[in-house]
């Protein structure tokens, strides 16, 4: 069977700041708002991830961390009486049951239902459900396709200019990173992990 993994400890062992400041819009309405922003761990594992990937946090220890995050800055702009937009790299995609549960976005699949129910258990406070910004600007009510890139492999070429020279010559593997100076893999990863939430029907 599984190892059991004590993803609630793992979530709390996470160092991960999140920032919530009060803004005051410029020019004749000095209107308030609440902004808050944070960054998820980068915890991805499944129960079918490989022993040492489910040691270091699954999905439940980032789960943990969105509602936890959520119910921060939702009970900051309720004291205040405040509308709020919170953003940032929670690292889930729109797909992952933590995105449902905090837009409201219930679905009768197994592992949403045993989301909710694990969130729910580690919970301090209720919860509203929020909506996306982005859905909410985009005609077609969609998430951006794309909001992270990353080129994650180095290549062989170690060398700059062999990399260039590769790069001149078409070569569909490697291109030349300079902010860190390597020659890295052209076969990326690309996803939808960042997000901005307002309240539903309050903006």
């Amino acid at each position: 069977g599984l190892p059991d993994v004590d993803d609630r400890k793992i979530a709390q062992s996470k160092g991960n700041k999140y920032i919530l400041l009060t803004l005051e819009q410029s020019g004749g309405s000095r209107r308030k708002f609440v902004v808050g922003t944070y960054h998820n761990p980068c915890l991805f594992a499944k129960d079918d991830a490989p022993e040492e990937k489910r040691k270091k946090g699954t999905w439940r220890a980032r789960a943990i961390h969105t509602r936890w995050f959520t119910e921060s800055a939702q009970r900051y702009a309720k004291v205040r009486n405040l509308p709020y937009v919170i953003s940032g790299d929670f690292n889930m995609t729109p797909d992952d049951p933590d995105y449902k549960l905090a837009t409201g976005m219930r679905d009768d699949s197994a592992e949403y239902k045993e989301y909710e129910a694990y969130v729910q258990k580690h919970s301090r406070y209720a919860v509203e459900p929020m909506e996306s910004a982005y859905k909410v600007a985009n005609p077609n009510g969609e998430e951006p396709p794309i909001t992270s890139i990353d080129l994650k492999h180095e290549c062989a070429k170690k060398n700059k200019d062999q990399c260039e020279e590769a790069e001149k010559e078409s070569d569909p593997v490697c291109a030349w990173e300079q902010k860190k100076g390597r020659c890295v893999d052209k076969n990326y990863w690309t996803f939808t992990f960042d997000f901005i939430f307002i309240p539903q029907n309050t903006w």
